[in-house]
């Protein structure tokens, strides 16, 4: 009988270097979801290389790295890759209809204001 190996310990990561905490929220989910489904947990500087390459594909854009990672998950990437169209059109339609709500309700305070 072969004598198991002992399982190597995973390194924790220090996300220290990410200032913003949506940032690092987001980067802490990606770096967990990799460990858990993939099994592939990430090294240090793994993580740095792809929160840079997240800011890079989202343009700097949260709501857009969000649906990055969204779309990571949902079709088991083992990467970050940039959206694809229905992803984009998603992203294009959340931010046209939070546009419109706040614009309603911005205008609708004023016109309330105006009336008293």
């Amino acid at each position: 009988m072969k004598d198991k190996k002992p399982k190597k310990e995973v390194p924790q990561l220090n996300f220290d270097f990410i200032k913003e905490d949506d940032w690092k929220h987001l980067m802490m989910e990606w770096s967990d979801y990799h460990k858990e489904e993939l099994k592939k947990p990430y090294k240090q500087r793994g993580i740095q290389s792809a929160y840079s390459l997240l800011k890079r594909l989202s343009s700097n854009n949260i709501e857009i790295a969000y649906l990055i990672v969204e779309q990571s998950e949902a079709c088991t990437y083992q990467g970050l890759f940039p959206l694809k169209q229905e992803y984009g059109r998603k992203f294009n339609q959340t931010s046209t209809d939070k546009q419109s709500k706040y614009q309603e309700e911005f205008f609708g305070t004023i016109a309330r204001k105006m009336g008293e």
